[in-house]
Order: C-alpha cells, then sequence, then structure tokens
C-alpha cells in the first residue's frame, strides 16, 4: 500500500468525479472481516459506499495508505506515489482484458489493509501565488510545493540533501543549474540530482516541486 498525491491538470466540465473514497464511518472500530461481512449481509455494494467528489482543474487530493480510491473519465491527474509494489484490486467495473475474461480481484487481502475509519480531510486548495512556492501537502514520503513562474525566480536547495523533482502542469519553464539548461512544458518532468544546490527558473507557467525532506 502507498500512500498517493493527485494534482487535477484537467476534468471535462460535466464529469462528475470519480475520485472515489470510503465513507464507512460505522466500521472505524470493527474488524476489516466483520465490517466486510456487514456490507455484503446488507446486501450494499462496493460503489454505493463511495464517497464522490466533482473534479476541478488544480484540486489536491491526498489519498493515503488503506484508502479506497480510483478516478473517472475525463480526468487528468499528475500523481505522486511513494515507491510501493502492492495494489489490491476489487472492483474493475465490470472491465475484461484482450481475451474477454474479468481480471482478478484481491477481496481478502484488500479487507485487511483498507483504512475503515472516515476522514472528509482528502481535498486540498492551494492558490498560487506568482514566483513564491507555496507548500501543496508536506508528509514523512514527500513533499510537494506549487510554484507559479511569470519572469524569473530562484530556489535553493543547498540545505536539502535529496533530489528534487519539477512536473510542469501548464505553460513552459526553463531550468537553469551548474549543469545547464532545460526547457520543460506541460506534461513533461525535470529531475535534479542531490548535488546541486540551487536552479533559476524563468518563463511563464506551473510547476509541482517534489522532494523529501
Amino acid at each position: 500500500m502507498q500512500h498517493l498525491w493527485w494534482a487535477a491538470r484537467d476534468a471535462l466540465p460535466a464529469v462528475a468525479l470519480f475520485a472515489l473514497f470510503l465513507v464507512w464511518a460505522f466500521a472505524a472500530r470493527r474488524r476489516a472481516a466483520a465490517a466486510w461481512a456487514a456490507v455484503l449481509a446488507a446486501g450494499l455494494t462496493l460503489t454505493s459506499l463511495l464517497g464522490r467528489y466533482r473534479v476541478r482543474k488544480g484540486d489536491i487530493y491526498y489519498v493515503p495508505a488503506g484508502t479506497i480510491h480510483t478516478i473517472g473519465p475525463g480526468i487528468l491527474i499528475a500523481e505522486i506515489q511513494e515507491t510501493s509494489d502492492v495494489s489490491y484490486r476489487i472492483s474493475d467495473w465490470d472491465r475484461v482484458d484482450a481475451d474477454g475474461s474479468p481480471r482478478a480481484l484481491h477481496t481478502e487481502e484488500a479487507a485487511e489493509a483498507i483504512s475503515f475509519g472516515h476522514t472528509d480531510e482528502h481535498l486540498y486548495m492551494v492558490p498560487a501565488q506568482p514566483n513564491a512556492p507555496r507548500e501543496a501537502l508536506s508528509t514523512p514520503f514527500f513533499t510537494t510545493n506549487l510554484i507559479r513562474v511569470q519572469g524569473t525566480m530562484q530556489r535553493d536547495y543547498g540545505e536539502l540533501d535529496c533530489f528534487v523533482i519539477y512536473v510542469c502542469t501548464e505553460g513552459s519553464v526553463t531550468v537553469r543549474t551548474e549543469g545547464g539548461e532545460e526547457r520543460i512544458g506541460a506534461l513533461e518532468t525535470l529531475l535534479l540530482p542531490a548535488e546541486l544546490d540551487e536552479a533559476r527558473l524563468t518563463g511563464d507557467g506551473t510547476l509541482l516541486e517534489i522532494y523529501i525532506k
């Protein structure tokens, strides 16, 4: 299981969300298996128990490990996650593979991994400010800042012992360091190695800045 962070770069106006999160508040203090059995006994479907968010461009969602989640059609997101090789599928929306067969589900494994406590703290609103980084989210697993570049600004990483990743979500930005310069446009990513202490950003665009403290 892994912690995720989603930033919605775009969403069709008519698309009602589908970043879905479990809202089983009643199960917060029950054992996972017992809660799962209660849902099935009540004749409820999984999707009927999920909260729905209507996504807007620029929305930010934090998805802690153990949270059921998915996205719907018409949504383009930038996803940041901690390293993990575990992913449990508990619903596949009646889709089939190339042979026409449904893909395997991992219901029993998921029942032991799901966090049944309910929280509304998934959506974050972080308005960008020109040439001033705004912290969107900081966790033990990663930190993400929102940077609106207009003209030129300087970033100092002298006290940061970590690589830095830039994800351009709109516009374009030229990144200059002692190692050279690179221009990144919308949907492009640039990795700065930890040995670089500073970067000069020039252009007109929006960046996600990601690193580990």
